[in-house]
């Protein structure tokens, strides 16, 4: 989809959106203004949204969920709204059409294969869901947020088992700030495509409770054992 059928595309879907809310008071009666507040919110939603069409019109019913519940749900949004809730909306992941079918052996091919085995929940290596190599899977849509988090999950899981919890905490900061550093390198490399923004502190705030349950595990296991 060129980049005017795109912003034609995501007007007619504000356009519904906002006939379900009030229009704010300073914009009633200068419809200029409006026009241009119309702009600016069908601008900020294009820079997150898909270009595809069909993922578009997966992702657009998620965007109008998440901006719900960031705003009153009763008047439009501000464009500082629909940006944190287009930011954060999961983007469908991309399709073998999409995408094309990639040589065997490529880079892209390569790519393929790992998030294959992520969603399958097949051996993968840290520096799959850590690094680089999972922002690139992220912001092509190989992979879903949820996969990667699962997959971390198993990885402090098996930390815990193996070096208690103080180690697997540290592990677990150590590469997270690897891979914000990475996010960070690969947007300054290149535009950042349209992807959902990916929040790595989410799977920080996950430890403790992966950790306590683990513990938890561990304990009912030696107390069994004894």
């Amino acid at each position: 989809m060129t980049s005017a059928l795109h912003r034609a595309a995501i007007a007619e879907r504000m356009t519904a959106f906002l006939r379900r809310r009030a229009k704010p008071r300073h914009l009633q009666a200068d419809e200029q203004a409006a026009a241009a507040e119309l702009e600016a919110l069908v601008r900020r939603c294009a820079s997150h949204a898909p270009t595809d069409p069909e993922a578009l019109a997966e992702w657009w019913p998620r965007f109008e969920r998440r901006l719900e519940d960031i705003g009153n749900g009763r008047h439009w949004p501000t464009p500082k709204e629909v940006s944190q809730a287009a930011a954060t909306t999961p983007q469908p992941a991309a399709t073998d059409m999409q995408r094309g079918t990639p040589e065997v052996g490529s880079w892209a091919w390569r790519l393929d294969v790992k998030a294959r085995r992520i969603a399958a929940g097949l051996d993968y290596c840290e520096t799959d869901v850590w690094g680089p190599i999972a922002v690139e899977l992220l912001r092509s849509g190989r992979v879903t947020k949820e996969q990667i988090d699962r997959a971390r999950r198993t990885f402090v899981a098996s930390w815990i088992r193996a070096w208690g919890e103080e180690e697997a905490t540290r592990r677990a900061s150590v590469l997270a700030a690897k891979h914000s550093a990475a996010e960070r390198l690969h947007d300054q490399r290149r535009p950042r495509p349209v992807g959902t923004r990916f929040d790595v502190s989410d799977i920080v705030k996950t430890v403790p409770r992966v950790m306590a349950k683990a513990s938890s595990q561990l304990r009912t296991a030696h107390d069994a054992g004894a």
